[in-house]
């Protein structure tokens, strides 16, 4: 239930990006490569719903460790199973009656258009007259067709009827019954995203601009008459969703688009192009977001052979593991295969901050034996003497410095060592690094909850906030 439910809020997470990106190229892309292009930005929701729901999961890494594997698992709450379990209810519930909507609709869409008398074709697509419908509609995945009505030839004259005609078939030859099943599905699986509707009208009214930029291209002088026949006819009912009419929310922003200057056949390639560019990253990108499975934990002496089949990132993901772990033996083994030995993550940090910030004498001094460095600095990880200064790791520390690292290193976030150890308090590491040429009075900017967006912070104001007296007594007599 709970991969269900992260696939769930994963999907919903990428599609709101896809949909805030196309909200805001929208309108560039139509001003610059036409309504055609506008239209391809749509199978970027259905890329990245693909790619959530049937991409297969990125493999963790294979992590080896020596001795016993013992793995926790996750324990949830009383509380937490009942609350996924409702959740589960409630998308359920409102999944089926999207779908019992829809179903009802086809159906009574079926019911409708009642009876037809074929009357010819318009290439091999046959055309029917209904006495039902009120403006000619194209329907039908596998069995297609154009349903016109009754009054189809007093409502247009020769030229007109002939492209509305052509509109319908461009509907039918691009598949955009199936494109607008896809969407209906899109939209019942997230019904409770409120994008998603506004999307689905925007998708809609980009069909019908399309088509009719794709028709008007072999009829450029009929653009005026055409824009008068969609306003001759917008007073008719119609409760079809791909008539040619439309919703009449669109027929605004089709008469308005019949007024762009056609583009270019180049300019409109160059846009299918771009969409087609724009799609493939965005859906590079909902795979890399994707949630990766677990790391794979193997016994290392049962799987030493392994070793030597690893990529360089599984040995980067090995060798802070084995820190992690202070497993001395195996961090030996990884550097000698050539584990990355400044191999980063955020929060985590390097070997040799994650050393320092475990105080482990022997993994620091392999590292430093082999050219760790010892000014690294990484975002929310801090540096190794920042780390073993807030962690009051004075050996660590001694160490550090004895082999360059500076002691007045600056991390956003992190600050400095100096400001670590008189925030939490640790008084000899205050002293030695003093000693050790720190620089009292040294502020510096940074994130700071009090002072939004930014503040500035000293070793004596963090001391002072958190009142530590004794290191105030003493910074203030060096300040002096």
């Amino acid at each position: 239930m709970t991969t269900w439910l992260q696939f769930l809020l994963t999907g919903t997470w990428i599609l709101t990006f896809a949909l805030i990106l196309i909200f805001f190229i929208r309108s560039l892309i139509r001003g610059v490569f036409g309504s055609v292009a506008v239209y391809s930005l749509w199978i970027i929701p259905v890329i990245v719903c693909c790619v959530t729901f049937f991409a297969p999961r990125v493999a963790g890494p294979r992590i080896l460790t020596h001795g016993p594997i013992e793995v926790e698992e996750p324990k949830l709450s009383t509380a937490e199973p009942e609350m996924l379990a409702l959740v589960l209810v409630c998308w359920t519930v409102g999944f089926l009656v999207s779908a019992i909507f829809l179903s009802l609709r086809q159906r009574n869409f079926k019911l409708e258009i009642g009876e037809t008398i074929q009357i010819g074709s318009i290439g091999n697509v046959p055309m029917f007259i209904s006495a039902s419908v009120t403006t000619p509609m194209a329907c039908g995945i596998i069995k297609k067709r154009i349903i016109l009505p009754e009054s189809f030839e007093e409502l247009f004259t020769t030229e007109i009827r002939q492209l509305v005609m052509e509109h319908e078939l461009v509907h039918l030859q691009r598949n955009d019954p199936l494109a607008n099943l896809v969407a209906s599905i899109v939209s019942s699986l997230f019904w409770f995203h409120p994008l998603v509707y506004w999307a689905k009208s925007r998708f809609r009214a980009d069909q019908e601009i399309s088509c009719d930029e794709i028709v008007l291209r072999s009829a450029p002088h009929q653009r005026r008459i055409y824009g008068e026949a969609l306003l001759s006819v917008c007073h008719l009912e119609n409760s079809f969703a791909m008539g040619w009419l439309g919703p009449k929310t669109q027929v605004k922003q089709r008469i308005k688009a019949l007024t762009s200057r056609p583009k270019s056949k180049v300019v409109r390639m160059l846009g299918i192009g771009v969409a087609t560019v724009i799609a493939t990253l965005a859906g590079v990108t909902a795979y890399q977001s994707l949630p990766s499975d677990p790391p794979k934990q193997l016994n290392a002496a049962a799987n030493a052979s392994l070793l030597g089949s690893m990529s360089i990132d599984e040995l980067g993901q090995n060798l802070l593991y084995a820190i992690q772990n202070n497993d001395y033996a195996l961090t030996r083994t990884l550097l000698s295969l050539g584990a990355p030995i400044e191999v980063a993550q955020t929060g985590i940090g390097t070997p040799l901050i994650l050393a320092a910030k475990q105080g482990n004498k022997e993994l620091v001094e392999l590292l430093i034996e082999r050219d760790a460095n010892v000014n690294a600095g990484v975002l929310t990880a801090g540096s190794p003497l920042i780390m073993a200064a807030k962690y009051d790791h004075p050996e660590i520390a001694q160490i550090l410095i004895e082999h360059g690292s500076d002691v007045n290193a600056h991390v956003f976030f992190d600050e400095t060592p100096l400001i670590n150890a008189a925030r939490f308090g640790h008084m000899d590491m205050v002293e030695r690094l003093v000693e050790s040429g720190a620089e009292v009075n040294k502020s510096v900017t940074t994130f700071s909850v009090t002072h939004l967006p930014l503040g500035t912070k000293s070793p004596l104001s963090e001391a002072a906030r958190v009142g530590h007296q004794e290191i105030v007594s003493l910074l203030e007599s060096l300040e002096n």
